[in-house]
């Protein structure tokens, strides 16, 4: 009887993995389709309003929107006795959800690079490039997500299936 308890505790431990592995997928595109809202909401607040950078961090982390974003709230604490840039840097390095890839927490970090260093044309001509390599990353996402999460869940649970008929 204990035999059959712990090979079930070891299959569904496996899928259990399994099932982190295919919420980390959908995890990244929600990261990355918020990022999308910010950099919009970043360009309107630029463009019609002119605000600055406290005052855009502040409005982005009122947004329940970007809740998964929890870098903008890191920014805005450090700003009191920091420049934007070191700042925001240091939020960036700080903020490490599960399933980003490198190249997007690069892409991260070059949004807050380029707010605040050039006239406002510059600043949306370069948030413009960032939401187009965003929007190409946020199909790469989903076609992961569509592709990858049933192979993740079920290589979970048939990994713990062999893992239990060695067992035995």
């Amino acid at each position: 009887m204990i035999k059959f308890i712990c090979l079930a505790v070891v299959i569904c431990s496996a899928y259990a993995v399994g099932i982190y592995f295919k919420g980390s997928l959908s995890r990244r595109l929600v990261i990355l389709r918020q990022l999308r809202l910010a950099l919009e909401k970043i360009t309107l607040m630029i463009r019609y309003r002119g605000d600055t950078l406290h005052d855009i961090f502040t409005a982005l982390q009122a947004d329940s929107r970007l809740d998964e974003l929890t870098f903008i709230g890191s920014t805005l604490e450090k700003m009191n006795d920091r420049s934007f840039a070191e700042s925001y840097a240091e939020a960036v390095n700080e903020f490490r959800p599960v399933g980003l890839k490198q190249h997007e927490r690069e892409i991260i970090l070059g949004i807050g690079s380029e707010l605040g260093v050039s006239d406002t044309e510059g600043q949306l001509s370069s948030l413009l490039l960032f939401d187009k390599e965003l929007e190409a990353l946020c199909l790469a996402a989903k076609d992961d997500v569509q592709k990858k999460s049933k192979l993740y869940s079920s290589l979970g649970l048939l990994s713990g299936v062999f893992a239990a008929i060695l067992l035995i």
